[in-house]
């Protein structure tokens, strides 16, 4: 019965729902192999993100516990032979996808380790594993002071085997390395026992035949639990596709014996059983229930006064940055008091690296450049009305202009990692010689998935366009001491007016005042982008044929009919999908019949080839290569991949 429902997940930010599920994550992998000697292998659970940032942060808390599965599992004897594993499927602009791309990122890798004067600072690993997640020690790193070259924790010829450069670590090369698999092609070959990811990679399904190992590895079980963390961010065009693609996942994962278990998370939603209802076709469950104390359900209790502190600021008479600039320079001074006045002078780690948060790049790209012509000398002066400007008090901002970094989508994906590691660099107490950063200029991108708990300060510049964001972003800082949101109002936004003039009320009930979400996966639009790439994935896993040569498979058999009806058949089963039955059918037909005509023309059809030349040979068409809007076998690899770039023609009179 559980297995019809969506248990979610219902906590304030900073609650443990990270925590929560992958406790109940590591009660079923030890569950299954003992209940199923010889059926336990493969995929067990699927955790899903939507944020790249979110993912590479969460899977380092995934790790360790794997680890620490694995680690038991090597000293009890009922646990099975083979190891619990996890692997990370993501983008390849995030971590190559493929070996041969692997061994060239590796090779350029070693290359800038070991050019003349390297001090390994250039080079980014581009495999995201930077720190072994048992003992901590560097992925890459002289083992000895005495060393020129850097050792590095990879290893590649047919596969890629990571490990830890400690040889007293349960996880070094000898022992056989980390269970962590990174490539997609490893991943295909041996799934592992979680499978770590984005939702929009999904979509890949249709692409690639070597995914059938995931649902299918060996004749084992299938996955039997599937983790969707911040369901809050699958709305929009996002959670429509999510939404009716999840029909295929569900269906790939089911048996006659065995259902999977969902399990989301948030902090921040509304009307959650209609958004539940259209992702997943079933009802929700919110966890924990309230019973007849709200403050206090068992698991979690209500404290009587928050750790998070707002302050909210209108500007009037000079513009939002210049606030913005003297906000910084009052809050940079504000730090080097709190130095002075604690006795232990590491104290001030907790205010000393401040987060603004802007709405846009563009707000940015403008603030970034007066970092060093007007934020800096302005906290000189400051300083220096202060008589607080001499000797290694100047150090409090004589490094500003280096010592600042972004987490934006303009940075490049293998850099977010190293940046994410910069943050968690303490403030030692020394003016002089610390090596902690000063200032973090931010967007959305770390609205969720940002877990840094020396963080304590924040700026943010405008109020986000939902108070969804808002409360997420604002609660990245302040996790785990006590510490200060800063906002800063636009005072030629009637919105931001509104809110700064019911502020005190606003923010006591802000968590009252989340906007619903909108989720229409079945809306015509969605099923032309979404349609045919569900119904190839499906063909592909499903019926076994997914090697790429067999794309005329469908006219073998009872195939063609079988698949139609199937595909429907996941349909009438969705309670959202009823009105919709008809358009469905009718699409489905369409794409059928092209899919058919498409095997007569051609003597023998691949689902895809890299050579355009070859495009009469191939199935699938690629976004940005359809034609027209009426292409039916436009199929998605990626779930973002919303619409090719148009160029528009305006003509004047």
């Amino acid at each position: 019965m559980d297995r019809d429902l969506v248990d979610l997940l219902y906590f304030p930010t900073g609650g443990g729902k990270t925590e929560a599920y992958l406790a109940v994550s590591a009660f079923l992998i030890f569950w299954r192999r003992l209940s199923f000697a010889t059926q336990y292998d493969g995929v067990n659970i699927i955790i899903r993100y939507t944020l790249r940032l979110l993912s590479a942060q969460q899977f380092e808390r995934a790790t360790k516990l794997i680890l620490a599965c694995e680690f038991i599992r090597q000293n009890q004897k009922n646990l099975g032979s083979q190891k619990i594993s996890i692997g990370f499927w993501i983008g390849d602009a995030t971590i190559p996808n493929s070996i041969d791309r692997a061994k060239e990122r590796h090779k350029f890798l070693l290359k800038k380790l070991n050019a003349s004067n390297a001090d390994g600072k250039k080079a980014i690993n581009p495999f995201q594993l930077t720190n072994c997640q048992w003992c901590n020690s560097k992925i890459i790193s002289r083992l000895l002071e005495t060393d020129v070259y850097f050792s590095v924790g990879h290893r590649i010829n047919n596969h890629l085997q990571s490990h830890c450069l400690n040889p007293k670590c349960n996880y070094n090369e000898s022992q056989g390395g980390f269970p962590i698999v990174l490539v997609d092609d490893d991943i295909y070959h041996k799934p592992p026992t979680v499978l770590f990811g984005t939702v929009d990679k999904f979509a890949a399904l249709a692409w690639k035949g070597e995914a059938t190992t995931l649902f299918n590895y060996k004749e084992n079980r299938k996955p039997e639990l599937i983790i969707q963390d911040e369901l809050h961010l699958l709305n929009g065009p996002l959670g429509s596709l999510v939404g009716l693609f999840e029909n295929v996942i569900l269906s790939l994962c089911t048996t006659e014996n065995q259902k999977p278990k969902i399990i989301a998370s948030t902090a921040t939603v509304k009307n959650v059983a209609a958004q539940i209802q259209g992702l997943y076709g079933k009802e929700a469950r919110i966890f924990p229930q309230y019973a007849t104390n709200s403050d206090d359900t068992f698991f979690s209790k209500t404290l009587e006064e928050s750790k998070r502190k707002y302050i909210g600021i209108l500007p009037t008479g000079k513009t939002t940055v210049m606030t913005n600039l003297q906000l910084l320079s009052a809050l940079l001074y504000a730090r080097l008091e709190i130095w002075e006045q604690s006795q232990d002078k590491k104290d001030a780690d907790n205010f000393w690296t401040l987060l603004s948060y802007f709405k846009s790049l563009k707000e940015i790209g403008r603030f970034s450049n007066k970092i060093s012509s007007e934020l800096k000398p302005l906290v000189q002066q400051l300083q220096a009305r202060r008589l607080k400007n001499q000797g290694d008090l100047t150090y409090n901002y004589w490094k500003l202009s280096y010592r600042n970094i972004e987490l934006t989508s303009r940075i490049p994906n293998e850099r977010i990692k190293k940046n994410l590691d910069k943050l968690e660099i303490q403030f030692d107490g020394s003016l002089k010689n610390h090596k902690a950063y000063d200032l973090v200029l931010a967007t959305n991108m770390i609205s969720v998935g940002l877990d840094v708990g020396r963080l304590g300060i924040m700026i943010m510049n405008g109020m986000p366009p939902n108070t969804a964001e808002y409360i997420q972003a604002s609660s990245r800082v302040a996790r785990k001491n006590e510490g200060l949101v800063v906002t800063m109002f636009d005072p030629f936004n009637t919105r931001d007016l509104s809110y700064f003039e019911d502020f005190v009320q606003f923010h006591k009930t802000f968590y009252k005042q989340v906007e619903p979400l909108s989720v229409t996966p079945f809306a015509d639009s969605a099923l032309d982008k979404m349609l045919f790439t569900l119904m190839v994935a499906y063909f592909r896993i499903r019926f076994g044929r997914g090697a790429n040569e067999m794309a005329s498979a469908l006219l073998e058999g009872n195939f063609k009919n079988q698949l139609r009806t199937e595909i429907l058949s996941l349909f009438t089963k969705h309670p959202v999908a009823k009105e919709y039955h008809l358009s469905i059918d009718e699409k489905l037909n369409r794409m059928i019949q092209d899919w058919e005509y498409k095997i007569q023309a051609s003597k023998k059809l691949f689902y895809s080839l890299k050579f355009e030349d070859d495009v009469k040979k191939r199935l699938l068409i690629p976004v940005a290569e359809k034609n027209s809007e009426d292409e039916p076998r436009v199929t998605m690899y990626s779930m973002r991949s919303v619409e090719a770039n148009a160029e528009i023609l305006i003509k004047q009179q």
